[in-house]
């Protein structure tokens, strides 16, 4: 089983995606502390890193075998798909509040 990571991260991101808007900066970063919170529970473990940690940064071992990025995929998916979810998720409640 393999994943091709690009054609992963242009099925859940679009110009309309969360963190592409004006207040995506902030957005961004938390979806990033989301994805390592997950991925963290998952027992893969990555941290942020970037001026506003936004960024995710992946250190694989020196010795990293094919299903140990397999493993990895798995786990970002997973985390990629709750975080951006939760994301979603918590934008349309914000606008029930205020709106």
């Amino acid at each position: 089983m393999g994943y091709e990571a690009g054609s992963f991260a242009r099925r859940t991101t679009s110009p309309s995606s969360t963190t592409s808007r004006a207040p995506g900066k902030a957005l961004a970063t938390g979806v990033a502390l989301d994805v390592v919170n997950l991925m963290r529970d998952d027992g893969v473990l990555i941290s942020t890193t970037g001026a506003n940690e936004d960024t995710l940064k992946v250190r694989p071992p020196l010795v990293c075998r094919v299903e140990h990025v397999d493993r990895f995929l798995d786990s970002i998916k997973c985390a990629l798909e709750k975080a951006v979810l939760s994301s979603a998720v918590g934008d349309v409640r914000g606008l029930m509040v205020t709106g």
